[in-house]
């Protein structure tokens, strides 16, 4: 192979590693979430991922996500707040969840 067929081929890989990685952080994050609304018996009505304004969770490491939700509980009631998603360490591979629900 010449230096232009490995330089190619090398960005590709990147890309592809790179492309995985984000699939598996937000897939995993996503799931820790509904995981969360569903043991706590929440329906998830709506969740924007917060990588910069994190509310009460501004102090998350690169590995934790942060969420803003708004529920509907078993009652019917509505209600919003953050959800960080995560170890501070472990990022996560851990299925450490908190919640800080508004009012």
């Amino acid at each position: 192979m010449t230096k232009e067929l490995w330089a190619i081929s090398g960005a590709i890989g990147l890309c592809a590693a790179l492309g995985w990685t984000i699939y598996i952080y937000v897939s995993r994050s996503q799931y820790l979430l509904a995981k969360w609304a569903e043991d706590n018996g929440y329906q998830l009505l709506n969740a924007e991922f917060r990588p910069f304004i994190k509310g009460p969770f501004f102090w998350s490491s690169k590995g934790q996500t942060v969420y803003r939700v708004t529920i509907c509980d078993e009652q019917g009631n509505h209600q919003s707040g953050w959800v960080r998603c995560g170890h501070p360490l472990l990022g996560l591979f851990a299925d450490q969840i908190e919640a800080k629900l508004d009012g």
